[in-house]
């Protein structure tokens, strides 16, 4: 009697076992799933947007600033810049931008190579906790990956070491996953062209990321105390934001307003 409670036991287990593999749920390996999302990646959205603008609206290379400048501030109208301090301020970083932006882009059409002394001037003062992780993108440029899905796991990656740092303050973490976010859409965004060999991701993408990093270091070092007197703490992660993807879009438009080859 024994043997046979035991056979029947072990044939409900089996047929148990046969039931659950036939279930189509999905099944999620948390180790290798992520849950973590750039908390900034709508900002790279928005600097994709303001080119678009840029080309449909012929801006010209001596009004690029100032379009810019009022394009973000309109998309950021919650936050408004107070004047002068944050204006001087403003003006002081989107002209290290479009400096970048027309260094790269002759450099680049010139040597087929992006250069710019003011980008790696500004490099030079990344601060140390800060510049492994800006290394890092500037690593996944340089690689000319064509695999989207490639890059956005490289960029995820770069994205949760950001989040799981020690040494990082939010203000820094912010300033990076900004400056992530426009560089992954960027990439994305001349990705067609990136794919055919017509440019190179280090060619069109250092660019922005150069533009954002010195938005976020000219923010960093002369306007963050005073946003930060006027707004209170999260208002002035919304004006630094402001200040990064600003940069950033000058930086990049230069091509645009260039006629070059984005």
């Amino acid at each position: 009697m024994n043997l046979i409670k035991t056979f029947s036991l072990i044939v409900s287990c089996l047929l148990l076992m046969t039931a659950c593999s036939n279930d189509d749920s999905p099944v999620i390996n948390s180790e290798l799933k992520s849950e973590f999302v750039n908390p900034m990646s709508h900002i790279g959205n928005i600097h994709n947007q303001a080119l678009d603008a840029i080309s449909s609206d012929c801006v010209t290379l001596d009004s690029i600033c100032s379009f810019t400048y009022a394009y973000i501030e309109d998309r950021f109208s919650g936050v408004t810049t107070p004047i002068p301090q944050m204006n001087e301020f403003s003006n002081k970083s989107l002209s290290i931008a479009k400096k970048i932006g027309i260094e790269c882009y002759y450099s680049y059409n010139t040597r087929g190579k992006s250069e710019s002394e003011t980008a790696d001037s500004i490099f030079q003062e990344i601060p140390p906790q800060c510049k492994p992780f800006i290394d890092e993108m500037m690593d996944v440029i340089n690689s000319n990956e064509i695999d989207s899905v490639e890059i956005a796991h490289k960029f995820e990656e770069i994205n949760i070491a950001i989040n799981n740092s020690q040494n990082l303050s939010d203000d820094d973490k912010n300033g990076l996953w900004t400056c992530s976010a426009i560089a992954f859409s960027s990439y994305m965004y001349n990705l067609p062209s990136i794919s055919t060999r017509a440019v190179t991701a280090e060619g069109v993408v250092k660019a922005d990321l150069a533009g954002a990093v010195g938005g976020f270091l000219c923010w960093k070092f002369w306007g963050k105390t005073a946003a930060g007197l006027m707004f209170g703490p999260q208002g002035a992660v919304i004006a630094a934001t402001k200040e990064i993807v600003r940069s950033a879009v000058v930086s990049s438009a230069i091509n645009v307003v260039s006629g070059g080859f984005l």
